[in-house]
């Protein structure tokens, strides 16, 4: 398993009293509203389990064995199942690792308040396709 530094270590997202304006959560999510439908219910399980998401970034950025293949150090099978999932997707762990902070936060108003998170995407992806001089282009994710 890989360790992650002491500074890094990341506890799994405890729900909270998590308050948002629908705004607020708009705001918070816009950022993977555009994501395919398939997508997002692994991504945002995945917001759930930030330290997962650093450790599954770390295991697929390693170096290739000769099969082209990753080594089986690092990977851990208790990771939850969004996580497995979300290592098909390298570019995007490694953006969502780049800021744990929104992670954090998305994954605990994704635990607190899952429907008014995804009526704030709904509302997101509204507002881009039916902007005027928008040529909105559906978030891609490289495998």
């Amino acid at each position: 398993m890989i360790q992650l530094p002491q500074a890094v270590q990341v506890s799994r997202v405890q729900p909270a009293a998590f308050a948002s304006t629908p705004g607020a959560l708009e705001i918070l999510v816009a950022p993977i509203a555009l994501y395919p439908d398939a997508l997002l219910p692994d991504l945002l399980a995945a917001t759930t389990h930030p330290s997962q998401i650093l450790q599954a970034n770390q295991w697929v950025h390693q170096p290739r064995n000769a099969w082209g293949g990753l080594p089986a150090a690092g990977y851990n099978p208790k990771w939850d199942s969004s996580i497995k999932a979300m290592t098909a997707y390298p570019d995007l762990l490694q953006r969502l690792s780049e800021d744990m902070d929104w992670v954090t936060r998305l994954g605990s108003a994704y635990e607190a308040q899952p429907f008014e998170v995804i009526n704030a995407v709904a509302r997101v992806r509204n507002q881009a396709y039916s902007a005027p001089s928008a040529s909105v282009k559906i978030g891609t994710v490289s495998n």
